[in-house]
């Protein structure tokens, strides 16, 4: 809002100009909103699923992952899995549906070790995170 006054015909006091009140100009600062809505009322129980490996072949090339699904299972919308090789950082492998009580992954190396976890996911962001285990070598 631009406000433009003229001082009256020849006078030197001339009326301090009117400004904009604050409530009308624009803020810079961010609201008090957030920024993502929810997609669901909070979920009030999570269970983390319990989970186990086995050999699916005989050669030992393959291994299972395979867990039971969560009793608390309102608002379960389905499972994270993650390895970590040879103690290192936490890697999300695949992100299944709720109904997926299993995922097979391939030995690639006999050297070193890798750990599994399976987490329960809620749709209200909420993440239970299950045992961890390891076997030998390297899987992907």
């Amino acid at each position: 809002m631009v406000v433009v006054t003229r001082p009256d015909s020849g006078s030197d006091d001339a009326t301090p100009a009117p400004t904009a009140s604050e409530s009308a100009m624009p803020t810079a600062e961010p609201s008090a909103e957030p920024t993502t809505e929810e997609t669901s009322a909070p979920v009030a129980a999570v269970e983390a699923p319990k989970a186990i490996g086995n050999w699916k072949d005989s050669a030992k090339s393959v291994m299972t992952i395979s867990w039971k699904a969560p009793a608390a299972s309102a608002g379960l919308t389905g499972c994270k899995v993650e390895v970590r090789v040879n103690r290192g950082e936490w890697v999300v492998k695949s992100e299944v549906p709720a109904d997926q009580l299993s995922i097979d992954f391939s030995k690639t190396d006999s050297m070193g070790e890798t750990a599994f976890r399976v987490s329960s996911i809620y749709s209200d962001g909420q993440e239970a995170v299950g045992n961890t285990f390891g076997f030998s070598g390297v899987f992907e």
